[in-house]
């Protein structure tokens, strides 16, 4: 599991597969405006110790290039999250796939014949969290590819395990590391486990 150090913030939308608890948990539908989610970030920032959290938690389904939180997370409707700046230091997106590029030149990697199936051929997940790490001026950690869970929820401060390959982004736009944990894809074992190579 991924210890996330306080104050912490997560928002998870209803709909997603699991739900996660930090410092500050707030819980949103997806007719919840992406005005009404940043604002309530910045307010619950401003009454923490040093004006800011450490660490924000968005938890939802994704896509490439999408994160269905709220209304939906996209580098069309990102900008009211701009009042983040100054407020957070890192956020981490738990969903799948929202880093990922689809198109023609990654139809064939790994997890592309799945991709095709959900009907996700196209998507630049690394132009939305490039744009989106300058916009908040925070190091932003996601996913490229999809995600699974054991639990529906998990202890206070703690995500599980990530997926497959996973990249952060520093406030430039710029990718500053990249961690791969086994995918999906690859993943052969018998039993309940099959479906979750992490464990967790």
């Amino acid at each position: 599991m991924i210890t996330i150090e306080s104050p912490s913030m997560v928002v998870n939308d209803s709909n997603a597969n699991q739900a996660f608890r930090m410092d500050v948990t707030l819980d949103v539908h997806s007719s919840t405006p992406m005005e009404t989610i940043a604002k309530k970030i910045v307010n619950a920032a401003n009454k923490q110790p040093e004006g800011k959290f450490k660490n924000l938690v968005l938890t939802a389904h994704g896509r490439p290039g999408h994160f269905f939180l709220g209304t939906g997370l996209n580098i069309n409707t990102m900008a009211p999250f701009y009042i983040l700046n100054g407020k957070v230091d890192k956020i981490w997106f738990r969903g799948c796939l929202v880093g990922r590029i689809v198109g023609p030149a990654t139809s064939g990697q790994g997890d592309g014949a799945a991709l095709a199936a959900c009907g996700f051929t196209d998507g630049n997940g690394h132009a939305f969290l490039s744009a989106f790490a300058v916009l908040t001026g925070a190091y932003i950690v996601a996913p490229t590819e999809f995600q699974s869970s054991l639990h529906r929820l998990y202890p206070r401060g703690r995500l599980d395990s990530y997926e497959g390959l996973v990249l952060s982004y520093n406030p430039e736009g710029n990718v500053s590391w990249r961690r791969r944990y086994p995918s999906l894809y690859n993943y052969s074992s018998d039993g309940s486990r099959a479906m979750n190579p992490n464990g967790e």
